[in-house]
């Protein structure tokens, strides 16, 4: 995960949920200091990422093939005003 300006981001939280089932969180992950995170053990289907670190956020939908591994890379940014 990197920041706006490309700088990578250390401790941001990361959430997975599956896509429409906002409740049913995974066990959340944190990243190191190289900005890396790994979900273990997620089943095949879609789901929502969502990283945050301080003000910045990023939301994802991703799609788990089964037993493998998925690479995502993600970029923080700033929220939009609703």
């Amino acid at each position: 995960i990197i920041d706006e300006d490309g700088r990578l981001v250390a401790q941001a939280l990361v959430t997975v949920h599956p896509e429409g089932k906002p409740n049913q969180l995974w066990p959340p992950a944190r990243t190191d200091e190289h900005g890396h995170f790994i979900l273990t053990d997620v089943p095949m289907g879609d789901y929502v990422l969502q990283a945050h670190a301080g003000g910045l956020l990023v939301k994802h939908i991703i799609t788990m093939p089964g037993s493998s591994t998925l690479q995502v890379d993600l970029s923080l940014h700033k929220p939009l005003d609703k």
